[in-house]
């Protein structure tokens, strides 16, 4: 009887899964700045970031977001990175994403480390709602008249979906942590 060598095939597969996290939290000045968590879920990352990404095997690239926005402002300041939030009628604000956060327990800008990264946003000085998903995004390079589609700009998320929010009063403060996971 003859024998057969089977040869082993060996095939490898790397993957990469983006997972994004958004939670929200308002400090209300009517209760006294008690934290209130109005929204905590996954969100969708955006096809054209998963391209991006993809992209960026065989480029030499820089899209990061390290040009943090610096102040809550609207419009939002063009070029810079973070987190930008529309209200019911589709005006623009940017978060504070750098800096001191003006309550204790948050880190404004990026922590974390290895796979997990979060962005912490700051939203203070408007009386405002806030009340479709596809309204809080995160991304590069704002443009001004072209929203994150600029020549420059990226959208990287959105929230996948969104509780209607009624902020009241201008002193009352929304926090926005916004996780991704390289997964």
């Amino acid at each position: 009887m003859e024998s057969k060598i089977i040869q082993p095939k060996i095939e490898i597969v790397d993957s990469i899964r983006l997972i994004g996290h958004i939670k929200a939290t308002i400090h209300r000045a009517s209760n006294g700045f008690k934290p209130e968590v109005v929204h905590d879920e996954h969100n969708t990352i955006e096809a054209v970031y998963l391209n991006h990404l993809a992209a960026m095997l065989a480029a030499n690239t820089d899209r990061s977001l390290a040009d943090l926005f610096t102040a809550v402002a609207t419009p939002p300041t063009a070029g810079k990175d973070g987190i930008v939030i529309k209200n019911s009628i589709g005006t623009e604000y940017c978060m504070k994403c750098t800096g001191a956060a003006a309550l204790s327990g948050y880190t404004l800008g990026w922590t974390g480390a290895s796979a997990s990264r979060k962005l912490t946003g700051e939203f203070v000085g408007y009386a405002v709602t806030f009340n479709t998903a596809s309204n809080i995004q995160m991304g590069h390079g704002w443009d001004i008249t072209e929203d994150w589609t600029g020549a420059s700009g990226l959208q990287i998320a959105e929230a996948s979906s969104w509780t209607t929010l009624a902020i009241a009063s201008a002193l009352d403060y929304l926090y926005i942590e916004w996780t991704i996971t390289f997964a």
